[in-house]
């Protein structure tokens, strides 16, 4: 019964993500610009982490963590990140400086929303830890009052746990459901008899010392092979060792000791030395991995070792850069299987940022779960002072509000050392006026007479001894006894056959008659008056009747004192076999409490056997189906990634279908336009013929000039232009020839022109697809193809386009 109170009393388990909890990735759509021809296709980023500020009172840390999907992701993280083991409340901060409480899945959802549409991606959280409620100290308490608790404890811890059950695990509160009445059977029992069962166990330990002596062999045997707890409450509190298969055992730190002072920006390494302390090997690809607390930036984890069972090695941290932050830091690591599975002692190592002169930062106590009575300052920060023997705390400022006389009562704690003092000087305290209770109570009950019927039990609530009155019926063997409760339960008829019987009291003597009795006492006894019996003057006859009178007379005598001798020895025979009746019936009575006791915590472990069963499989049903659902996410976002890269690939044939329609109407214009050149040539070769038969022939003596011309380089056309206006001179047509000018081409479109700028020279990643387009469409030159990319940012249907124009420009040249 109490190994399940303690087993509910442990923290939940990580709870598992359900269904309906928001998805851990978030994407973002990049918008295109719409060309008429051809449209980009989509790309989504995933926001995979976040990071985020939390501050609990004046301690404030930065981490950066996997974007939480629910409340208890959030919140596990936060304890990892503080190792805290206090309940508390998460609030963050919003754009417009508010605190915004944070207790659900859909809170986390806006919070994080808010969080990364912003410039800023960083979650800025409040911590306030809850007032705790306040503890029985069970370090000052009796027996008696620890198990008469005990009841109101379970109920308490069955309401605490409960919620917490019903929220993660609906199998598990099906259970309690299932078994409360029995439970709460069970707390009625257990309360009915806690009283009763601490003051026996209390006041005759040493009489069930002498009983346990008296048992059989045997039945000794087997209460001694019992646990303590059992022999003195009959409860268990031992816990099942787990079989630890993968295990592994820390050893010693090779460098940088707790509590190293180092300097900002120094770059350390870690080493502990480490022993498989389990009974398997350690897999393969197994990881150092960080579970809480500070990460240093730059850490690089060493690689685990493949060890045996009974092996050592050394682990390692490296590349470690201390924060520019002064304070203490702590980081803690664990060994993990590839799969994810924790095992293993803890890891951690314990520093001290100094300030960049070399000063150590000082800040002031936390005491947390210690409340300011005066200003209600939660937790109390600074010295704290707390009254004497009292569950009385104040702070500094209320401390100084005091008199000096007021303050003589209080205790300084400003470190966890003081604290322990303070707590055993109270202890000391409190043993010391116990113990004179206890000689007080002593002494007035040696004063007072006593009301108890010592060695007699109430057979009816087994009350032993009974307190005050007794009452009592006869039977063959043995008495019938009652206490006055129960005596007052009983109706007329049952009480009319028992009879009141006083505590036997020794009888006072009055002063007087003790005075007499010491003088009987004191006086000197005197010798009694011989008596002598004449027997001159008496007959034979009558001296024979007298001897045989006297003779008759010690006869009788003899008779009457063996039969009391008989009678003295038949009673003494019958007290011890009475005795021995009621050392046997204490002794079963025991046996049968012990028994009684067994079959309940039997019962009791049968129950936790049952609920840590359905426990597992609850846990197991939990994780099958966070694995489907998994699984279930990760199929989804494949066939979201295949149907988004189809429908890429699908816009990319029609984007390639519409330019090759573009280009071989781009063709078969450029093949009309070379036709019309090609007839327009013609046409001016028959006009050019036609001019030549028209005009005036070359005189004779002028060829000469012209073939002077021709041989230094000049066309034939212009030297005879040039000897003609020259009229045959040599010189004039040589100068006319020099000074020639060719009219410009004509201009290409202003499309075709590709214009390269320093702001249109930047390259994006993006842009790699196009260039492969661009590749298929028959534009090989790369360079000229990345060229007209960048100066038209990305834009596919203007960089086709001024492609196109350029290599017309070129043709027609």
């Amino acid at each position: 019964f109490f190994f399940f109170f303690l087993m509910i009393r442990r923290p939940p388990r990580s709870t598992l993500s359900s269904s309906s909890a928001a998805s851990d990735v978030y994407k973002r759509q990049v918008s295109t610009q719409s060309t008429g021809i051809a449209t980009r296709s989509t790309r989504v980023s995933s926001a995979m982490s976040i990071t985020i500020k939390a501050n609990i009172e004046q301690d404030l840390r930065r981490r950066t963590i996997a974007t939480p999907g629910n409340i208890q992701d959030l919140k596990q993280a936060v304890v990892e990140l503080f190792q805290l083991d206090a309940p508390f409340t998460l609030l963050w901060r919003d754009e417009d400086g508010d605190l915004v409480t944070v207790d659900s899945d859909p809170d986390v959802e806006e919070a994080i929303s808010a969080v990364t549409s912003s410039a800023k991606s960083v979650l800025r959280l409040e911590i306030r830890l809850d007032q705790p409620e306040p503890q029985p100290e069970y370090g000052n308490t009796t027996a008696a009052s620890r198990l008469n608790d005990l009841p109101n404890q379970l109920r308490g811890a069955l309401a605490a746990a409960l919620p917490h059950l019903q929220n993660n695990m609906s199998m598990v509160a099906k259970e309690f459901e299932k078994h409360a009445p029995k439970l709460e059977e069970m707390a009625r029992h257990f309360e009915k008899h806690a009283e009763k069962i601490a003051k026996e166990a209390c006041k005759h330990q040493d009489k069930m010392a002498k009983e346990f002596g008296k048992m059989p062999d045997k039945m000794a045997k087997e209460f001694g092979k019992m646990p303590e707890e059992f022999r003195a409450f009959g409860l268990n509190k031992g816990k099942n060792k787990k079989n630890k298969k993968l295990h592994m055992k820390f050893v010693a730190d090779c460098n940088l000791a707790d509590g190293t002072e180092l300097m900002p920006g120094d770059v350390v390494s870690k080493t502990w030395q480490v022993v498989n302390s389990g009974q398997q090997q350690w897999p393969e690809n197994t990881r150092l991995q960080h579970v809480g607390s500070d990460l240093f930036e730059g850490t690089e984890p060493s690689d685990v070792p493949s060890l045996h069972p009974g092996e050592e090695a050394p682990l390692s941290l490296s590349n470690m850069t201390t924060p520019n932050e002064p304070g203490r830091y702590m980081s803690h690591w664990r060994l993990a299987t590839p799969e994810g599975k924790k095992f293993g002692d803890r890891l951690w190592f314990d520093v001290t940022v100094l300030n960049t002169d070399g000063s150590q930062q000082v800040l002031p106590a936390i005491h947390l779960g210690i409340v300011c009575d005066v200003t209600g300052m939660t937790p109390l920060v600074g010295v704290r002072y707390k009254k004497f023997m009292q569950d009385y705390d104040l702070c500094q400022e209320a401390f100084d509000a005091l008199s000096e006389e007021e303050q003589k009562h209080f205790r300084v704690i400003d470190t966890p050392e003081d604290a322990a003092q303070v707590a055993e000087e109270e202890a000391a305290a409190e043993e010391a006026a116990a113990r004179a209770e206890e000689e007080e109570a002593a002494a007035r009950a040696a004063d007072e007479p006593s009301d108890e019927h010592a060695g007699i039990w109430c057979d009816m609530c087994s009350m032993h001894p009974i307190q005050g009155a007794r009452y009592m019926k006869q039977l063959e063997k043995d008495t019938y006894d009652l206490c006055q409760g129960c005596y007052d339960s009983l109706n007329e008829e049952q009480q009319s056959e028992l009879s009141m019987v006083s505590v036997e009291q020794p009888a006072a003597k009055s002063e007087p008659a003790a005075k007499s009795e010491q003088a009987v006492v004191e006086a000197p006894e005197e010798p009694a008056a011989e008596i002598v019996f004449d027997s001159a003057d008496l007959s034979a006859s009558c001296m024979a009747d007298i001897e045989a009178s006297f003779q008759n007379e010690a006869a009788r005598l003899a008779e009457e004192e063996a039969a009391r001798l008989a009678e003295e020895e038949a009673a003494r025979e019958e007290e011890v076999a009475r005795l021995a009746a009621e050392e046997e019936a204490e002794a079963a009575i025991l046996a049968a409490r012990a028994a009684e006791e067994e079959a309940a915590i039997l019962a009791g472990q049968k129950e936790a056997a049952v609920l840590e069963a359905a426990l597992a499989a609850a846990e197991e049903e939990a994780a099958i189906l966070a694995a489907r659902e998994e699984a279930a996410r990760e199929e989804a976002v494949r066939e979201e990634a295949l149907r988004r890269e189809e429908a890429r690939r699908e816009e990319a044939r029609r984007e390639e279908k519409l330019i090759r329609e573009a280009l071989r109407e781009e063709e078969a214009r450029l093949a009309d336009e070379a036709v019309a050149r090609a007839n327009e040539a013609a046409c001016l070769q028959q006009e050019a013929l036609a001019a030549r038969e028209t005009e005036t022939p070359l005189p004779l003596e002028w060829r000469g000039v012209v073939d002077a011309l021709v041989s230094m380089g000049f066309a034939n056309k212009m030297a005879e232009d040039v000897t003609k206006s020259a009229e045959g001179n040599f010189d004039a047509a040589l100068e006319a020839a020099l000074s020639y000018v060719p009219p410009p081409p004509p201009a290409p479109p202003a499309a075709a022109l590709v214009k390269t700028s320093p702001e249109n020279s930047a390259w994006e990643d993006d842009w790699d697809c196009l260039l492969e387009e661009l590749e298929e469409m028959g534009f090989e030159d790369t360079e000229t193809n990345k060229k007209a990319v960048a100066a038209h940012k990305g834009d596919l249907k203007s960089t086709v386009t001024a492609l196109v124009s350029e290599e017309r420009a070129r043709r027609s040249q």
